[in-house]
């Protein structure tokens, strides 16, 4: 059976991976010693690259894997929630991005499209143009489909009023898409809700803020658009297990 799906991850992980039930698909796991190596001669139709713990272990990998390997879509997994990390991994080159704990169904139809997609690509060449469509499909994908352009938008949109209230019609307009259609493909790319991404990112943000000594917990909550300071507390125990006097005593 050929081997279709190529998994880069942890030794301890190949188990789960190996055993995805994707009926007549065939699964190869390596770890990341190894991985890069394989890659070049690897008939795969999709990459998992699962990088645990280690984010910027598997963004650098990421990299070097669509530097040699631009042909293969490539499924980013981690377990780290840092919006710095998703908006790196899709400019890296992600088509997927899916952070732990898995959804394996969601996973698998992940998979399961990105190779119908590709091989749908390969059947509508011609021999006698192929290396000349081979060329303008991976322009075309480094345009679109690796980085969604209106989803990294949206993202910097977020980066860049993150102390401001951001609502929903607002990056759904931003995206140009309907709210509906709009938080679905968002969730399906960045793997959470948009509201709770901006929600992360806005905490990510407190922290940062609570390390200086003119800000206290309220001052924090109004600068980052929160409505009241209980509202910023909660949310940020639920995100963090911590409330943000115990980080700003630390600090």
């Amino acid at each position: 059976m050929k081997k279709t799906i190529f998994v880069i991850a942890e030794k301890e992980n190949h188990q789960l991976y190996a055993s995805l039930p994707i009926k007549g698909e065939g699964i190869e796991t390596d770890q990341f010693s190894e991985g890069l190596d394989k890659i070049k001669s690897s008939e795969a139709d999709v990459i998992i690259l699962d990088c645990g713990n280690a984010a910027q272990k598997g963004l650098k990998l990421l990299s070097s894997l669509r530097a040699i390997r631009q042909d293969i879509p490539i499924i980013f997994i981690t377990n780290e929630n840092s919006s710095n990390v998703v908006i790196q991994a899709f400019r890296s080159g992600a088509r997927q991005y899916f952070q732990k704990p898995i959804n394996i169904l969601e996973l698998e139809q992940t998979i399961e499209e990105l190779i119908k997609i590709k091989r749908t690509a390969q059947e509508r060449r011609t021999p006698l143009f192929q290396r000349k469509y081979e060329q303008e499909e991976e322009s075309r994908k480094a345009a679109t489909t690796d980085k969604p352009v209106n989803l990294l938008m949206v993202i910097q949109h977020i980066e860049d009023h993150v102390c401001a209230k951001i609502t929903l019609d607002e990056l759904a307009q931003k995206a140009g898409m309907s709210k509906y259609h709009f938080s679905r493909v968002f969730k399906l790319y960045i793997g959470m809700t948009p509201i709770k991404f901006v929600t992360l990112r806005k905490i990510e943000k407190a922290k940062e803020l609570l390390k200086r000594h003119d800000f206290n917990v309220s001052a924090v909550a109004y600068q980052l658009g929160f409505n009241d300071a209980s509202t910023f507390i909660k949310q940020f125990k639920k995100f963090t297990g911590l409330t943000p006097a115990k980080v700003n005593n630390k600090c």
